[in-house]
């Protein structure tokens, strides 16, 4: 998590890189999910409408503890 800590946004929007976040939420503990989405705060939206990133935020709802779904739809 060292290596991505403040890199979220720009890792989560390229194809073969996003898969290290999707890799992280999905095996993670809820500190790290809970960090991701902080750091993604505020760019829901432009994840929701891009080609690649839509299906990382769709797991990333998949997997998340129910306290950050209201994150997601306050943006």
């Amino acid at each position: 998590m060292n290596i991505v800590r403040g890199h979220v946004k720009d890792i989560v929007f390229k194809h073969d890189a996003s898969r290290i976040i999707q890799t992280i939420v999905r095996w993670g503990g809820p500190a790290e999910r809970n960090e991701i989405a902080t750091e993604l705060k505020g760019s829901y939206k432009d994840l929701s409408e891009s080609k690649y990133s839509k299906v990382r935020l769709q797991c990333f709802w998949a997997v998340a503890a129910l306290d950050l779904t209201g994150t997601v739809f306050s943006d």
